[in-house]
Formats: C-alpha cells, structure tokens, sequence
C-alpha cells in the first residue's frame, strides 16, 4: 500500500525528534480506529435501509 507508506513518511517528518514516538503511535491509533468504525457505520446504515449497496458503493467510489 503505497498510500501507507507515503502518509507515514509524511507524518514522521513533520514530528520533532523528541515526540515522534508519540506522534507515529496515535497516528497509528488512528488508523486503527479508521479500521474498525468503518465497517460498523457502513453496517449501520445498510442495516437501516437508508441507503442501498449500490447507492453506498457509489458515493464511497467518490468521496473516498
């Protein structure tokens, strides 16, 4: 995932030496966190019926 690697690089070179330990590990918590409620809210509003596969699927491949 090129992605990944180009947004850990950015992330370490704009954190100071004396807090980069801190900055990688929330910047990593985060992501993480990005992991998990993602599927929950997609879940979510599946389950709901207020929006269909089709239509969610859509305005994810533009917005994301």
């Amino acid at each position: 995932m090129t992605i990944y690697t180009s947004q850990s690089a950015l992330v370490g070179r704009t954190a100071t030496a004396d807090n980069i330990g801190a900055v990688m590990g929330v910047y990593g918590a985060l992501r993480n966190l990005g992991k998990i409620t993602g599927p929950i809210i997609i879940g979510g509003v599946l389950e709901s019926g207020a929006l269909g596969f089709l239509t969610l699927f859509q305005f994810l491949t533009v917005f994301c």
